[in-house]
């Protein structure tokens, strides 16, 4: 059950502002987003209110509709590696799942190469493929030590394969110069295939990705946002259109949507730090400098309707050239042919926007369907029923070299006071679906106890 029912008139109100039941609970959850849900769903105790500002959980993990078609925020999938979170994501989805080969490929130098772009050079230009296994090999027999991301792309890489893809891809995605990021975030986001791997992949087309996601789960129904509702039956009802307005550390309350109070002895926040410093009336200092310094970019999501049975099988794309509006292209009916009404099919076109590299969104419904025909995903006379454009803020935490110093005095000057910051957006990180969930779980431990 979503939010408290109220009846008016003899009538059920579905999705009214949040109405506690009680003005004093043990622990508050801000966000419904995955570790929101997490949280509350590993909580021990039952004494515990979830808050969200929007009118459905999930978070950036929602689902969108329209007149039959579903879009999820960014071109979401999941591939848990942990046995923990695979048990936990059959025992909540079960049958509601389908497994695929993951469908991910480049579009650069006017062609499709399978992703990742430094393991698949096969069909590119003769002269693009000499340069990249050139300067690849000399990359890795020099073995230079990298301090930031343009030199590991370089030192990692070659010469070649950062020319052709892997700085103009990624100036686009960050839209803040390589130089200045640090190299924190990969992880497993970047594969490193060894040069006889590259050699290879420039001789033969590839049949399947590789990567840590070449196979992923994905909801037969309802998008992404459906692994998000599988856990309301298991926790408490979540309070709607329930916005924090401000937070009372001293006094240990909460203020939801302008006025009303609700008192508590632990909170677990998944808010982007930038938005839990706001609600601070007095921040100190050295909290409001560290707020400060956090940079991050914004995405607008725009979503194609188009009345043609199939756009292609593809599940992404990812596009490198300056020519282009959008660094990625998600094809959710390739996930799911639910995502879509039968007969046609849709495509989601992600565009990065920051203050620093602002976007105007009035002109990208026509950049984007203009750009789209470009690259002939979309024919000349296939129909566009719709664009939609939606605004996802603080998509991506920008790791420069203020972020680890900043984000720890945050983060500990909030957990001094009993609140404490957990997933993507509270821990200023680039996390996964399954991340999501373990921080979930951290939080709900470190407030009392996980029943799992």
């Amino acid at each position: 059950m979503l939010g408290i029912p109220i009846e008016i008139d003899g009538e059920e109100v579905e999705r009214l502002p949040f109405v506690a039941m009680k003005h004093r609970t043990k622990t508050c959850i801000l966000g419904s987003g995955l570790t929101g849900l997490s949280a509350a769903y590993h909580m021990a105790h039952k004494d515990y209110v979830v808050l969200e500002k929007e009118n459905s959980v999930g978070g950036n993990c929602r689902t969108p509709e329209r007149e039959g078609f579903h879009f999820d925020l960014g071109g979401h999938i999941f591939y848990p590696k942990k046995e923990y979170v695979q048990g936990l994501v059959q025992d909540l989805l079960g049958d509601g799942l389908r497994e695929s080969d993951r469908e991910a490929w480049i579009y650069s130098h006017d062609t499709y190469t399978r992703y990742p772009f430094q393991a698949n050079l096969y069909g590119l230009p003769d002269d693009v493929i000499k340069s990249c296994l050139d300067g690849l090999r000399r990359a890795q027999e020099t073995g230079t030590s990298s301090d930031n991301f343009l030199a590991f792309i370089h030192n990692t890489f070659g010469d070649g394969i950062a020319k052709h893809f892997m700085i103009p891809f990624n100036e686009k995605h960050w839209r803040v110069p390589l130089d200045q990021l640090t190299t924190d975030w990969m992880g497993k986001f970047i594969p490193k295939p060894s040069y006889e791997d590259v050699l290879a992949g420039s001789q033969k087309p590839a049949e399947k990705c590789i990567g840590q996601n070449a196979r992923f789960l994905y909801p037969r129904n309802g998008g992404i946002q459906a692994f998000c509702d599988s856990f309301l039956p298991h926790v408490n009802s979540v309070g709607l259109n329930s916005e924090v307005t401000g937070i009372d550390l001293s006094g240990k309350t909460l203020e939801v949507n302008g006025s009303r109070l609700i008192d508590y002895q632990n909170v677990i926040s998944t808010l982007p730090l930038p938005v839990l410093v706001g609600c601070l009336k007095k921040p100190p200092a050295q909290v409001s400098e560290a707020a400060a310094k956090l940079r991050w970019n914004s995405l607008y999501v725009a979503n194609v309707a188009v009345d043609r049975p199939s756009l292609t099988e593809k599940h992404r794309v990812y596009c490198s050239g300056p020519e282009l509006v959008f660094h990625k292209l998600a094809f959710f009916s390739s996930y799911a042919p639910s995502m879509a009404p039968s007969g046609k099919s849709a495509v989601s076109a992600e565009v990065i926007h920051s203050e620093e590299f602002p976007m105007d969104p009035d002109t990208l419904s026509d950049r984007v369907v203009a750009d789209l025909r470009r690259m002939g995903i979309l024919k000349p006379e296939d129909g566009v029923l719709f664009v939609d454009i939606i605004d996802v803020p603080c998509a991506y935490s920008i790791y420069d070299r203020n972020r680890e110093k900043a984000v720890a005095t945050i983060r500990e000057y909030f957990a001094k006071h009993d609140v404490r910051c957990w997933g993507r957006y509270a821990e200023w990180a680039y996390q996964n679906m399954e991340a999501n969930i373990l921080s979930g779980k951290k939080a709900a431990e470190a407030v009392g106890g996980s029943d799992a």
